[in-house]
């Protein structure tokens, strides 16, 4: 299902293997990092506002898969 989501805030699914042993799931890379390491490293050079702008923006992409 995710794999059809095409969206500049989205991280694109590009695969998974589900048979076990083998579980694994490949994702987009993203350069920065994750949106926690984003929010949660101490030597982040972003300011809380846009912080707060990710989580927000984060938050309003889970109605899309409901």
């Amino acid at each position: 299902m995710l794999s059809k989501y095409r969206h500049p805030k989205i991280v694109l699914l590009i695969g998974a293997v589900t048979v076990p042993p083998t579980l694994c799931i490949a994702m987009e890379y993203i350069k920065d990092g994750t949106l926690y390491d984003l929010l949660h490293k101490k030597e982040s050079s972003i300011d809380r506002q846009t912080k707060v702008k990710h989580c927000t923006t984060a938050y309003f992409c889970f109605p899309v898969f409901a």
